[in-house]
């Protein structure tokens, strides 16, 4: 899992639904009872359809694209459902390795906003930055598509050149940048530096698969050849735009005490 910005913007869940013709539940409750009839009154609806509409169902479409993609939609504005190959491509840009303009995107229905570009890619030697709005991709609108047509657009998009119609932060009026592709290598650690005696600053732009071997590859360019010990960190978040919540996890786990460390799974 991952509440992932970039390319794909801010995506948290892939999932998967197994419909037997008879579930089987270890223990009845109030809450299955409720699945159940809503499970049985979906099949209903279902039948009703595929009996009467004029044309045959896909049910793969019928109930992956409409029934689960519709269900995740509606927990909150950040859980959508990712198949194979949306999920591939996410798993490729939480490893900092996928092709494309260097930007981590805010994706929702109809609006796509700038979070973060990556020094050197192709949207940062444009001027983009965060803040900024694509209204426009190769003169489609934004505001126009669905999650699952924003996806789809951007999927195509990441690996040819593209025309972009951009709201730059605090303007009203759309620019046109023209951008091309490039591999383009986006480290959540971006700077690190001493910032006093015995004193490091570390600031990290996100959470992904490497970013723990990052931040601990930071303390040790701090600690120098000689290993020195630090006696105070600046870990700066400021605007961090989220990601996988293991490597959040993992990032706590090396400055936290083994005593200290609590199961993401458990109460407080």
């Amino acid at each position: 899992m991952g509440s992932r910005g970039q390319i794909l913007g801010s995506f948290l869940l892939a999932a998967g639904l197994l419909i037997s013709a008879s579930p089987i539940f270890p223990q009845a409750d109030v809450s299955t009872d409720a699945v159940i009839q809503e499970s049985s009154r979906f099949a209903r609806i279902y039948g009703a359809v595929e009996q009467n509409y004029a044309e045959a169902l896909d049910p793969e479409r019928a109930i992956w694209d409409g029934g689960i993609r519709r269900m995740l939609s509606i927990l909150d504005p950040f859980s959508a459902f990712l198949d194979r190959q949306q999920f591939d491509l996410l798993q490729q840009q939480t490893r900092g390795e996928a092709l494309g303009f260097g930007s981590v995107l805010y994706v929702q229905p109809g609006r796509l906003v700038i979070l973060q570009t990556a020094e050197g890619s192709p949207t940062w030697r444009a001027g983009l930055g965060p803040g900024d709005e694509i209204v426009e991709v190769n003169g489609i609108r934004i505001d126009r598509l669905d999650l699952q047509a924003l996806i789809e657009l951007l999927e195509r998009s990441r690996t040819h050149p593209v025309r972009l119609g951009v709201v730059r932060a605090g303007t009203v009026v759309a620019r046109d940048f023209e951008l091309q592709p490039a591999e383009v290598a986006m480290p959540t650690v971006d700077r690190v530096f001493p910032l006093a005696a015995g004193t490091g600053y570390i600031h990290l732009s996100g959470f992904e698969l490497k970013t723990t071997q990052e931040i601990a590859d930071a303390l040790k360019r701090l600690a120098g050849p000689e290993g020195k010990i630090l006696n105070g960190l600046l870990l700066d978040l400021r605007d961090n735009h989220g990601g996988m919540i293991d490597a959040a996890v993992g990032v706590a786990s090396l400055f936290l005490k083994p005593e200290r460390r609590r199961s993401r799974h458990r109460r407080p």
